[in-house]
């Protein structure tokens, strides 16, 4: 009886033994994310330049500074588009986007800017730094946002929202078209023969995307008709887009984004 209780006992440990072993599964740690935070302090806080094309068909060289953050931003608005065509021309935002790809502090980082008036808009601006990460990497992503150079007055947002889309529109196209054609910046100015040969193709390029009619204003070397008429031909255009994408104006007025700019850090390994 010994004998047979003694192999009794053996093959429960051994059941007990495969038991253990089958339900005992050790589960590999998960690869820790790298963190994006850094990456995104140091494009806030650092200062970068970035050489400009010349424009005035000298050798003369320009350079635009800022941090690489808020060069993004600008970079942002100059390469707008609206229904995906292009509002201007000029090489600013590839530059931009070269100079912060090499300024990067790591090679695996990605930088999205992206700015909208309100969600979903069909007027956009973006512009990317780097490649995207590999579909098997792990990822972290921080999100900054820095202004856009466009004020949002909310009261008058408001005031404009109670008399209809189209108010509301033109008071978004008029501050858009004003951040890319500043009165009284010479990226903007007609004044001059040399001026208007600088300038005269962005107002071109603009009012041939929005449907504007330009070539008196410039003829008469008059920036303010110009935009005028720029900012007239978009907010009918952004008339639609917002009553198609909000029930109400007022909604769409507290939607509004177009202050600021958002850059999306993806950093992985």
């Amino acid at each position: 009886m010994r004998a047979v209780s003694t192999v009794a006992d053996t093959l429960v440990f051994l059941l007990l033994v495969s038991a253990a072993v089958a339900t005992l599964v050790v589960s590999p740690s998960a690869p820790t994310p790298p963190r994006a935070d850094p990456t995104a302090e140091t494009l806030a806080t650092t200062t970068l330049s970035v050489p400009l094309q010349a424009t005035d068909g000298t050798d003369h060289q320009r350079t635009a500074s800022g941090t690489p953050a808020g060069l993004l931003g600008r970079a942002a608005l100059a390469n707008a588009t609206l229904d995906g065509r292009r509002l201007l021309p000029g090489s600013f935002p590839r530059r931009v986007a070269l100079a912060v790809h090499d300024a990067r502090p790591v090679a695996n980082v990605r930088v999205v800017a992206r700015w909208r008036p309100y969600p979903g808009a069909s007027l956009s601006g973006r512009v990317a730094a780097g490649s995207p990460a590999p579909r098997d990497a792990v990822t972290d992503v921080a999100v900054v946002t820095v202004p856009s150079g466009i004020a949002l007055d909310t009261d008058r947002a408001r005031a404009a929202a109670d008399d209809g889309f189209r108010p509301l529109a033109r008071t978004v196209a008029e501050r858009f078209v004003a951040r890319l054609f500043p009165p009284g910046a010479g990226r903007s100015n007609l004044g001059t023969d040399a001026a208007r040969a600088r300038t005269a193709p962005r107002y071109r390029r603009f009012a041939a995307v929005v449907g504007a009619e330009v070539r008196g204003p410039l003829a008469n070397r008059s920036a303010t008709t110009a935009r005028d008429r720029l900012a007239d031909a978009l907010a009918a255009r952004l008339t639609t887009d917002m009553r198609r994408r909000f029930e109400s104006p007022r909604r769409a007025a507290a939607a509004l984004t177009l202050d600021t700019v958002r850059l999306a850090v993806v950093r992985w390994r």
